[in-house]
């Protein structure tokens, strides 16, 4: 055998591993259980969020009907099977100003901050932090990750907008007469970039302890391709079934919701597993 064959087969044992570490930390931490604590937060508080995301675009935003359209598109990009009639109730509620005062956007911003309060526990459980945060700093910080959330959500909204106007242009500049243009995975591309960039600021900066950039960035880039993967299987599942209120009756949207908040939230907890067994082993190897 080579030097090269022998370089190829450790590095294949490193990788092998490496993943084996990574199951061992999923089973220690019950991550299946601990993604399931997070997809129920996250459903409890999600029409709090979208009606938050939706308030601040009416501030930023002109309240043209194409405007909110995109937003409505954007939302169905990260959330496939979402009914476009419930979004548009939302909007309606955000253009209704008896609704939604002062007081009510203060009360979408407090229950909106309880997903991020889950989210800073369950990383705190998996990356084994030896010290929290003082309550009302970690409200504090809560607080600011909304806003920096919400801020990423509404630049990911106009980028994808972007991109996808640059898809329209090609293909009518091309002349492609149906065929898919050379920037047809641009929306996607860009959405993909735009998840892997918000799963690396939750990483490095929502733990008590900073995580290193080179962990931060692996457990990102993991949790938005699994992200990724599983918004095009349940887009395709989706669109097996013909009429999913056929087998699920009312509850269609709720298990789709359901479906897509658990496996969203497993690629989550694989991600900031890959990132806490790289920085357990860096650290040993410093303390070595």
């Amino acid at each position: 055998m080579g030097t090269e064959s022998r370089n190829w087969l450790q590095r294949a044992r490193g990788v092998l591993g490496f993943l084996n570490d990574v199951r061992k930390h999923f089973d220690e931490d019950a991550g299946a259980l601990l993604a399931a604590g997070l997809a129920f937060n996250g459903l409890l508080n999600m029409v709090p969020a979208l009606l938050l995301l939706t308030s601040v675009a009416a501030v930023f935003v002109s309240k043209d009907v194409d405007v909110y359209q995109k937003i409505i598109d954007y939302i169905h990009l990260v959330m496939p099977g979402i009914s476009e009639q419930v979004l548009k109730v939302l909007f309606d509620l955000v253009r209704n100003k008896e609704v939604l005062g002062a007081i009510g956007l203060l009360g979408l911003f407090w229950t909106s901050i309880r997903i991020f309060g889950s989210v800073r526990a369950a990383l705190s459980r998996i990356l084994r932090t030896r010290r929290g945060r003082p309550f009302f700093h970690g409200k504090l910080l809560d607080l600011v990750m909304v806003c920096v959330v919400g801020l990423m959500l509404l630049l990911s909204i106009i980028l994808t907008s972007v991109l996808e106007a640059i898809e329209d242009y090609s293909a009518q500049r091309l002349n492609l007469h149906g065929q898919a243009a050379p920037t047809a995975h641009l929306p996607q591309s860009g959405a993909l970039v735009m998840s892997a960039f918000l799963f690396f600021v939750l990483f490095r900066y929502v733990p008590a302890e900073r995580v290193r950039v080179g962990s931060a960035a692996l457990g990102a880039i993991v949790s938005a391709v699994l992200w990724e993967v599983t918004k095009l299987g349940l887009t395709t599942y989706l669109k097996r079934v013909d009429d999913i209120s056929a087998i699920y009756g009312s509850l269609g949207l709720f298990v789709v919701l359901a479906l897509w908040a658990y496996y969203s939230a497993i690629a989550f907890v694989v991600g900031a597993e890959f990132a806490a067994v790289r920085e357990e082993r860096l650290a040993a190897r410093d303390s070595s």
